[in-house]
């Protein structure tokens, strides 16, 4: 049925679809894009857990160590 009209990327069947605003197009291929980096985000999340509670103890023994 689209097989001829059928692009390799999402994104470029999304921005030449007529049938849609391009305001519209246009904020979701953005959107298509932002998506990995808040994935990275979310990984990284365990690791600065890990470096905000080994930092926070060092520091909490460095305060210690300084009002004795």
């Amino acid at each position: 049925m689209f097989k001829n009209m059928i692009k390799p990327e999402i994104t470029q069947n999304i921005m030449s679809t007529p049938d849609h605003l391009k305001l519209l197009n246009q904020f979701i291929v953005r959107l298509v894009a932002i998506n990995p980096f808040t994935k990275i985000v979310l990984e990284l999340h365990p690791v600065n857990f890990y470096l905000e509670i080994q930092y926070q103890s060092k520091f909490m023994q460095f305060m210690d160590s300084s009002t004795q």
